[in-house]
């Protein structure tokens, strides 16, 4: 894979009920035979019932996919990618054709809304997995926010007031993304129930940060052998 655009355009209506429109393009470049390769976006369990207007386009055609499930002790390795997130997993599965010495253009689109009953949320996207095309990578990562803004957001991001909300957003040019993913946060408890929680988890485990994160909007590109449809 050589570059990579990706867009989240969010309606907070509330802290914990989210509206979001997602956009991908991903372009590769194949300098070997011509081959069939399974592709898989991963997203959190949260979206199975929710997501809907799934389309993966690849050079101007329509590509058809399953949603499955995938274990981690299926693809260990896939550990290195996506890190404290994959013990089971659901993926959009399709298969798409790489043409020799030719340029592929991929995009996924989705919608999806969520109504969480959590008052810690996040939404985050997976971009570890550009280590497993095992190249440098340009990519832009785009949160455009409407609405409530979050408590806090991943590091590196550069913030850029619109006239609506607000867009976070990640940069990397020609380089191995080192990151295992990169989001928003929000957080609905009082600045007693944080501290309080700061103070327990510090003192259970010895980690001055530890936060559960109950929403993720992860999608991802990568490559597998086989897939596992749910029962």
């Amino acid at each position: 894979m050589e570059d990579a655009s990706v867009l989240l355009d969010i309606q907070a209506l509330k802290k914990n009920i989210f509206d979001i429109n997602f956009r991908g393009n991903y372009t590769f470049f194949n300098t070997n035979v011509t081959q069939s390769i399974i592709l898989g976006a991963p997203f959190g369990f949260e979206m199975e019932d929710n997501i809907t207007d799934i389309e993966i386009i690849a050079n101007d055609t329509l590509i058809p996919y399953e949603i499955v499930e995938i274990f981690e002790d299926e693809y260990p390795q896939w550990n290195d990618f996506l890190g404290y997130y994959f013990a089971s997993r659901v993926f959009i599965v399709s298969n798409v054709t790489f043409q020799n010495d030719s340029i592929t253009r991929i995009s996924y689109t989705f919608s999806v809304s969520i109504n969480s009953g959590s008052s810690i949320n996040a939404i985050e996207y997976d971009i570890g997995t550009s280590r497993a095309w095992a190249e440098n990578i340009t990519e832009t990562v785009d949160f455009i926010i409407q609405g409530f803004q979050p408590y806090y957001y991943s590091s590196g991001c550069i913030v850029t007031k619109l006239e609506n909300g607000k867009s976070y957003s990640w940069q990397w040019i020609n380089t191995v993304i080192l990151e295992y993913n990169v989001g928003i946060y929000y957080d609905q408890r009082s600045f007693y129930e944080r501290n309080l929680d700061a103070f327990m988890f510090f003192y259970i485990t010895g980690l001055s940060i530890l936060i559960p994160i109950s929403i993720a909007v992860i999608v991802i590109v990568l490559t597998r052998k086989k897939d596992k449809k749910r029962s």
